[in-house]
């Protein structure tokens, strides 16, 4: 699927399979996002070493803006050794201060996709929406 982007800049609805290559390509445009992207990477690769298959990314990293907040991503948890991912990657499971810690040292937020965002809506989904409820696209990058 083509990428394409509404007016107000967030992706069009639907999930965008994308390789990590292409997704830097297409959003790494400058060097602020391409250091976003190096923390990004940082994370994938524990999730990854923990078992994780794919990843969603969300958020004003994903749209038109030139200089995003941060990143916004959601990780599919079937699959992952928790256990592991608790005791040597620990930080990614720690959601205190509005996640401080994760945005320290990966310069945005993981979230594992299953868990509830809301109380009607899980994150991978939750993801799906603007904060007006109105439908946007989301990134999917494969791990494994």
């Amino acid at each position: 699927m083509a990428i394409s982007f509404q007016p107000n800049g967030n992706l069009s609805e639907g999930v965008y399979i994308m390789s990590l290559e292409n997704f830097e390509k297409q959003f790494g445009v400058n060097n602020y996002r391409k250091m976003l992207i190096n923390g990004l990477k940082l994370g994938m690769s524990h999730l990854k070493d923990c078992g994780c298959k794919r990843i969603f990314i969300d958020g004003s990293f994903v749209t038109t803006k030139e200089l995003p907040g941060d990143f916004d991503a959601c990780w599919d948890a079937d699959g992952v050794d928790l256990d592991k991912l608790e005791s040597i990657y620990g930080t990614l499971l720690d959601f205190s201060d509005e996640r401080k810690k994760q945005k320290e040292l990966y310069s945005g937020e993981f979230f594992p996709a299953q868990a509830p965002a809301s109380e009607d809506l899980i994150y991978f989904y939750f993801f799906q929406q603007d904060k007006d409820e109105n439908p946007k696209g989301i990134v999917q990058i494969n791990l494994i």
